[in-house]
């Protein structure tokens, strides 16, 4: 019996398991990218104590930024990584008032570690009118201009008080826009006095307070507010060998106070006098300050420095350019804001 002959063939199936390995790792590595960049988005906008956590850190860093517990250039990294959650933060809730506040407050811790709130920026600011010193910080290629930080953190303080007028931290947002609005227009004018007299300084966090009294004691003797002045000055505890009481700073739960040498506020009371057209006290305080050998030179060159624009005020030119050269003579003829002013003079 004859079979018949049927010719197979089959189509040898291509091996395509090789491409397994690479697919996987490139699903994985998608994966993993994927959550890098999302990750801490889903994290903090679906913890529902993420405003309340930053806040609190907020708080401790500017604590931190104030009693310069940490080199600056930590502080800025702390406040550049904070930023970033808030940031998360105003993604999910755009109109929201305390996280405005929070990026606001951040623009201002920045702003504080470039403008220290020291008393040699207020006596600087108040006796010659400069804005504060920007200090330059390592790995920082330029530092900020002082003008251009104070509006960026005024405009972030405003939007929170135009979402919400009375949040819970609307005494300090009414408070940093009135410091910011001072560096960055440099008036004085009466609204600045109105916003700061509205400000309900128990309400202020205590490490906030120095921050008060730098803004308070600047805009009151700028504008020779004299009863505005000493009621600041007597809230405080007395200086002692150039340093405030133990009593405030160093206690848990107390509140901080700027740090004044006598010196200090002494100058501060006599520009006050100056400015408010009380020629003969400010000149007694001014001439008290130049003749104490106890004081620190630069105190000493400041009294006699005002011992001249008083002169200006009361008797002319002459006078004022015999007692300028004299607050020349005792800096030692290298106070250049001195030796500009007797130019003026000798000019005029």
């Amino acid at each position: 019996m004859l079979y018949s002959h049927h010719h197979t063939s089959r189509k040898k199936k291509r091996d395509f398991g090789w491409l397994k390995i690479p697919g996987l790792l490139l699903l994985i590595a998608t994966g993993g990218g994927l959550a890098w960049l999302y990750a801490p988005d889903l994290y903090y906008r679906l913890s529902g104590d993420s405003l309340y956590r930053i806040s609190n850190q907020n708080e401790a860093l500017g604590q931190a930024v104030l009693e310069k517990q940490q080199q600056p250039a930590d502080l800025l990294h702390k406040i550049h990584e904070n930023r970033k959650i808030v940031q998360i933060l105003a993604k999910a809730d755009p109109v929201d008032a305390q996280i405005a506040y929070q990026a606001g407050l951040l623009d201002f811790l920045e702003l504080m570690v470039y403008m220290p709130l020291n008393s040699e920026n207020l006596v600087q600011l108040t006796a010659r009118g400069w804005l504060p010193t920007v200090r330059q910080i390592a790995g920082q290629k330029k530092a900020p201009a002082v003008t251009s930080l104070s509006l960026k953190c005024a405009r972030q303080m405003r939007r929170s008080l135009a979402i919400d007028a009375a949040h819970a931290a609307h005494q300090a947002a009414r408070l940093i826009i009135t410091l910011c609005d001072l560096n960055y227009s440099g008036r004085t004018d009466p609204q600045l006095a109105k916003r700061l007299a509205s400000i309900q300084v128990q309400e202020l966090p205590d490490w906030l307070y120095p921050v008060y009294e730098w803004t308070a004691l600047s805009l009151h003797t700028l504008r020779g507010e004299v009863k505005d002045q000493d009621r600041i000055l007597a809230a405080r505890p007395q200086a002692i060998g150039g340093e405030a009481s133990p009593e405030t700073s160093n206690q848990a739960n107390q509140r901080h106070y700027l740090q004044l040498t006598t010196g200090q506020v002494q100058l501060l009371q006599c520009l006050a006098l100056f400015q408010s057209g009380s020629y003969l006290q400010s000149l007694y305080q001014a001439r008290k300050l130049q003749s104490d050998q106890n004081q620190d030179l630069a105190i000493r060159v400041e009294g006699a420095r005002m011992v001249a624009e008083i002169f200006l005020k009361q008797r002319g030119q002459n006078s004022a350019l015999f007692f300028m050269q004299a607050a020349w003579e005792l800096s030692g003829r290298e106070d250049d804001f001195i030796a500009k002013r007797i130019q003026e003079l000798e000019s005029q």
